[in-house]
């Protein structure tokens, strides 16, 4: 299991790509109102709310549950808010690697957020950085429209089959103005 702390955008957008490779991931947000959006609407209704989230996706508001078992914690939380939370995760086994997809450094040290973790977690694997992607969401809506009109074209002609998966995994083609 995948463990993400941080319901916006970012840890959004992560969820659903990973939920969509088939990975388990425990969605971690300080928001009820988002939790509960998830867990019964399958969208988070702030962010990326057009987005449809897979069952292979949990989120909760306990961060001690969101991250019992994980295999790997992803951090997508604000660099502001990055060192408080790093903060309130409680231990975790030094196997399972913390990763940081958090951009930028830490407002008051001016450490990069790996040092954050590093610094929290000594003894804790690697920490790297991903980078957020600014065209995370229309990734994942040219994703999600693509399966879903490859799954309407195979209804229309009469098949149970979607197009073949590699139709949906076409990059962004950039419209000329």
């Amino acid at each position: 299991m995948i463990a993400i702390i941080g319901a916006g955008s970012w840890g959004t957008a992560l969820a659903v790509h990973l939920g969509r490779r088939g990975a388990a991931v425990t969605l971690w947000t300080r928001d009820g109102a988002v939790a509960e959006g998830i867990r019964t609407r399958r969208r988070n209704p702030y962010y990326l709310s057009d987005v449809l989230l897979g069952d292979g996706v949990e989120c909760t508001i306990d961060l001690a549950r969101a991250i019992d078992g994980a295999e790997i914690v992803l951090v997508a939380v604000p660099s502001e808010f990055f060192a408080g939370v790093v903060k309130d995760i409680g231990s975790v086994p030094a196997r399972v690697p913390i990763v940081s997809a958090t951009k930028g450094f830490d407002p008051e040290r001016h450490l990069r957020m790996s040092e954050v973790i590093a610094d929290r977690f000594p003894g804790a694997a690697r920490a790297v950085q991903l980078a957020p992607d600014p065209q995370a969401k229309p990734r994942v809506l040219h994703v999600q429209r693509a399966r879903s009109r490859a799954r309407r074209s195979a209804a229309d002609l009469g098949g149970g089959e979607p197009a073949e998966r590699s139709e949906c995994r076409r990059p962004l083609e950039r419209r000329s103005k």
